[in-house]
């Protein structure tokens, strides 16, 4: 084919030096195509070359990223492990301490403090309208200071985090306190925090307390830190419960272990009642010890009460007789008078 078009290409006028340039080879075919493939695999090294710098790149970029996911992996794991160990102590100090939650505020509070990241952290107690501290970490006396100003009427207040989560029932998460305006900014600069956490502790949708956290940072607290806070919300209620139910079941044993001696009395005396009153007293102080128990008899126009008190361990009672229209002020007194139960806090 070549040898065809050459001398065609020679014979039109262009001379044998321009049929030259078509050759492709000599005598051997093969040679131009292995000249071919020589230069291509010249530019193909020279391509490789080229783009060597970035091949060896890329393979240590990757490993970099591979090396970064799994330190970040190592790192949730490891606070994951040192969460759970924190939740399962407070569990064990629950089993341990079933009729004192204290010991459980005391580890939820420490724990809190140091998994959140926090510089403090408080339990709050809600009983009969009115807010206590029930244990803290890290509570500057500063702040103590403030915090007793905010509840000199002992009533729950929006101005910190633990009242407001009782007021809402609901989770309060302010990321820099002092850009909430009703924030009391006065116990933000004392305790030296920006970010605070609150955590309602809910019985049947009823607050019974709260439990918070604060942090230095205007800086928000994280997912996983909201739950856990929330976990130890939940366990403080469960040891609050744990020392109702239990310290219930025992004040219902001792009446009726006291109902028992009582009736025991009345039976071995049936012709006496002075027994049975002194056993009375005896019982009401057994259960009230700071009280004091006292049995009114009418007389005619005349009130006879048996008082009994303590004294060096033992009980001491006495009879004192007084007009019962004349002194009407008296409890026994009005009692009579009114033939009803009366109820009298102060």
């Amino acid at each position: 084919m070549l040898q065809r078009i050459c001398p065609l290409m020679t014979q039109s006028g262009h001379g044998a030096e321009a049929g030259t340039h078509i050759k492709f080879g000599s005598a051997n075919p093969l040679e131009g195509e292995m000249k071919r493939r020589v230069t291509g695999k010249r530019r193909s090294g020279k391509r490789r070359r080229a783009f060597a710098p970035e091949a060896r790149k890329a393979p240590s970029t990757a490993i970099a990223d591979l090396r970064e996911q799994l330190d970040r992996r190592d790192q949730e794991l490891g606070e994951a492990l040192r969460q759970k160990t924190a939740t399962s102590e407070v569990l064990s100090i629950i089993r341990r301490s079933p009729t004192d939650a204290q010991p459980v505020f005391d580890a939820i509070v420490e724990s809190a403090a140091r998994l959140c990241d926090a510089v403090f952290s408080v339990v709050y107690l809600y009983e009969g309208g009115q807010v206590r501290i029930a244990a803290t970490r890290n509570f500057t006396p500063d702040a103590t200071t403030q915090m007793n100003k905010l509840q000199q009427f002992k009533r729950p207040e929006r101005s910190h985090a633990g009242g407001r989560a009782i007021l809402d029932r609901a989770i309060v998460h302010v990321p820099d306190v002092l850009a909430d305006p009703e924030y009391s900014r006065e116990l933000a600069l004392a305790g030296g925090w920006r970010a605070v956490l609150a955590v309602p502790l809910l019985r049947n949708s009823v607050p019974v307390g709260a439990l918070t956290a604060a942090k230095a940072e205007p800086k928000p607290f994280s997912d996983q830190q909201i739950q856990l806070l929330n976990t130890f919300a939940d366990q403080a209620l469960i040891a609050i419960e744990n020392t109702r139910l239990l310290n219930e079941l025992r004040e219902s044993l001792e009446q009726q272990t006291a109902t028992s001696e009582i009736l025991e009395v009345i039976s071995n005396s049936p012709t006496d009642t002075q027994p049975a009153f002194d056993a009375i007293v005896h019982s009401g102080l057994k259960l009230f010890p700071d009280a004091v128990v006292t049995i009114s008899l009418p007389d005619r126009d005349l009130v006879k009460r048996l008082v009994s008190r303590p004294c060096g361990g033992a009980f001491r009672c006495r009879c004192r007789t007084s007009l019962l229209r004349a002194q009407p002020f008296l409890t026994g007194a009005k009692l009579i008078l009114l033939t009803r139960t009366s109820h009298q806090r102060n």
